[in-house]
């Protein structure tokens, strides 16, 4: 007998609908994946990118990288309606409450899956989900060892590198480690009111972004994993705002996060920083 090795590609695995792993068919609401392949084959410069051709997903770019994505409703300048979610962290700016997708330091290489809740998931979340849940889910270092080297550009002189690396030891311990820069020229409007009450155009056109991110593993067990993480990313754009358009200098955002897993148990706890710097109103 010669036994050969074949992939069938089968039901996806979720988490987000029912918080444990269930078929996508057997998940109590509806729910959207955008997998790995399809994150792969497309360098965005923000995570909504990835998920503004899924049912139910309204998206408006307002940026080169900038844009506000919210599920089943309306769509506005400062969009908070949506849970966002990157693996079971709150991952909104804190004290605005807003999905700043390009503040989020993570990378496309990085990604395993995105999952979208269409539906509220306040019974399971809380508050701020009556809209639905967007969960992103990074790789971990165990299955996915190796380096990654992505370079892109393109219009509005925009250029991208991203790097990842991971590895894993006696598969105990496992560390990865990603960045990413990226930068280019948004486009331009000169509004009249701000270069009459400052005597010139007071908008500086170039945006610019640097984020990292380091994850250690740890499994003490077979039944137990240890998942420490942190990131952080500094920003250079023009954010849209209730109040008009914002100047977003030296704009920082990081975040620590620890996570037990134990059988069928998981506990975790996060901190979240916002520094504005030296972000202005025009």
């Amino acid at each position: 007998f010669s036994l050969a090795a074949e992939s069938l590609i089968g039901q996806q695995i979720i988490v987000s609908a029912s918080r444990r792993r269930e078929k996508v068919l057997d998940a109590p609401a509806s729910v959207a994946v955008v997998d790995a392949d399809e994150i792969r084959d497309r360098h965005a410069l923000s995570i909504g990118e990835y998920v503004k051709s899924m049912p139910g997903v309204d998206h408006s770019q307002t940026g080169l990288a900038q844009n506000n994505t919210v599920i089943r409703g309306f769509n506005n300048i400062f969009s908070g309606a949506v849970l966002m979610l990157v693996d079971n962290r709150i991952a909104r700016v804190p004290s605005l409450r807003l999905n700043a997708n390009n503040f989020i330091p993570v990378t496309g290489e990085d990604i395993e899956r995105i999952e979208i809740v269409l539906g509220p998931g306040s019974a399971l979340y809380g508050p701020n989900s009556a809209n639905g849940v967007m969960h992103i889910i990074t790789r971990s270092p165990f299955g996915s060892e190796g380096n990654t080297i992505s370079l892109s550009g393109g219009e509005r002189s925009v250029r991208k590198v991203s790097l990842r690396h991971a590895s894993s030891f006696n598969n105990k311990v496992g560390i990865k480690v990603s960045g990413e820069y990226y930068a280019g020229d948004d486009w331009e409007y000169v509004d009249p009111a701000e270069v009459q009450a400052r005597g010139s155009n007071p908008r500086d056109y170039g945006m610019e972004r640097r984020s990292g991110e380091v994850r250690l593993d740890y499994r003490p067990t077979d039944e137990m994993t240890l998942i420490g993480s942190g990131g952080y990313t500094s920003t250079r754009s023009i954010e849209l705002t209730g109040q008009g358009a914002g100047q977003a200098e030296n704009w920082t955002y990081n975040f620590l996060q620890g996570r037990l897993l134990y059988r069928g148990w998981f506990a975790q706890v996060f901190y979240n920083k916002s520094d504005a710097g030296d972000t202005r109103l025009l």
